[in-house]
């Protein structure tokens, strides 16, 4: 038997939201982890229902724009793939903590999304994540003619730290253990919004630094992040 439940406190501390939310997820790993015949993979397997327990705490200040979530997740019986893409599961309980930051403010015309993460892993698990993530948007306002044309032009950049990510293997759709370095490369995108009334046009120069910094932009091995385009949009909302 199969269960997720899920139980959330929320309260208002001085005009401010503040949560605490408990999961609980018992359940039987993908079919594919069982059984599975195709070629150059067979196996049946008997493994044991994958059990993650999570507290999540959170606090949303309005007049700050900020927004604070932390949350530990535990993990037993977690299914993977070993270097040879063979089913493994580790018996072993093992933690996952995460804290998310939001924070937004505006100076004078300007405006700045920042949204920051912070993983971190114990109990040797036998997966890994970057230890900081982070997007961060910067951006200039400028009204055109009041009421009627508006701008934005700015720059949005991901990052996070290195990790040991994972080889895809595309006939099973699955990653493996095989571990490969990844991350610690900037990936900055440019762009121009521009509003009409109604009607709504973007312009994005993606990858702006391709080349600047460095050229080892890898998502995970042998598939690189994309290489810099110029793409546009187009929006035009009617009358309901």
């Amino acid at each position: 038997i199969n269960f997720a439940g899920r139980i959330k406190f929320t309260r208002m501390v001085n005009s401010n939201l503040a949560y605490i939310e408990l999961n609980q997820n018992l359940y039987t790993p993908n079919y594919n982890y069982h059984k599975l015949f195709v070629n150059n993979y067979l196996w049946t397997n008997n493994l044991k229902k994958v059990n993650v327990s999570s507290i999540g705490l959170g606090i949303n200040v309005d007049s700050l724009m900020l927004k604070i979530n932390i949350k530990y997740t535990l993990i037993n019986n977690y299914v993977y793939f070993d270097n040879n893409f063979n089913v493994k599961q580790d018996e072993n309980i093992a933690g996952v903590l995460k804290v998310n930051i939001f924070k937004q403010f505006n100076l004078n015309k300007f405006s700045f999304v920042h949204n920051s993460l912070i993983q971190y892993t114990a109990n040797n698990l036998e997966f890994d994540v970057p230890l900081y993530s982070t997007y961060s948007s910067v951006f200039y306002n400028q009204s055109i003619v009041k009421g009627v044309l508006s701008s934005q032009f700015g720059i949005d950049v991901f990052y996070n730290t290195k990790y040991d990510s994972y080889l895809f293997n595309p006939a099973l759709v699955a990653f493996s253990n095989v571990k490969e370095q990844v991350g610690n490369y900037p990936y900055v995108d440019v762009f121009v919004n521009l509003k009409l009334k109604r009607v709504s046009f973007m312009l994005k120069y993606i990858h702006a630094n391709m080349g600047l910094i460095s050229n080892n932009y890898i998502a995970i091995p042998n598939y690189p992040l994309p290489e810099h385009s110029i793409r546009f949009g187009l929006s035009w909302n009617f009358y309901d």
